[in-house]
């Protein structure tokens, strides 16, 4: 396993002192939390209320709530979610890099969701652990699953025609 500080400081050029992250799909701020720690300002966003406010718990409870910005909405909102940061604090005005781990299998609606991922115009970390097909209990949709399975040779031709590269650690 490769913390992904490490991966995310590349691709900011060195370091993440006052780097915009994006922390799609949040949980409860484990990434989030790291990344302030290493001088990230971060947006961290999830769907799940108990998880944005476990997130805005725990910052406030590091004392980093001054660098971590919690927002409730899928990622699919994301855009929207930004431009409207952008007006109230001008610090977001650019995505330097989207930490993005563990999300991508919990899209009820895959190809909009990465679309909106990939439009912020970021390096985007994510993992590509998929199940097999033939797992059908990867797939239900009652454990937050992507109800539409998607092969993982798929998702990898879909990134790669996306603009993506792989990155082996």
């Amino acid at each position: 396993l490769v913390y992904p500080a490490a991966l995310l400081e590349r691709a900011c050029g060195g370091s993440l002192q006052d780097r915009v992250i994006v922390d799609a799909g949040c949980a409860d701020g484990f990434f989030a939390l790291n990344l302030a720690r290493a001088g990230a300002r971060v947006l961290a966003l999830d769907i799940a209320v108990t998880m944005v406010l476990r997130t805005a718990t725990f910052a406030a409870m590091g004392d980093l709530q001054d660098r971590i910005t919690v927002q409730l909405g899928p990622a699919q909102e994301l855009p929207g979610v930004l431009a409207r940061l952008r007006l109230a604090d001008p610090r977001f005005d650019r995505v330097h890099a989207v930490c993005a781990l563990g999300l991508i299998y919990h899209f009820d609606a895959l190809v909009p969701a990465l679309e909106a991922l990939t439009g912020l115009g970021a390096p985007i970390l994510l993992e590509l652990h998929a199940c097999p097909p033939e797992d059908e209990a990867a797939f239900d949709p009652a454990r937050h699953r992507n109800p539409e399975p998607v092969s993982l040779p798929w998702l990898i031709d879909w990134l790669y025609a996306a603009g993506f590269d792989t990155v082996a650690e």
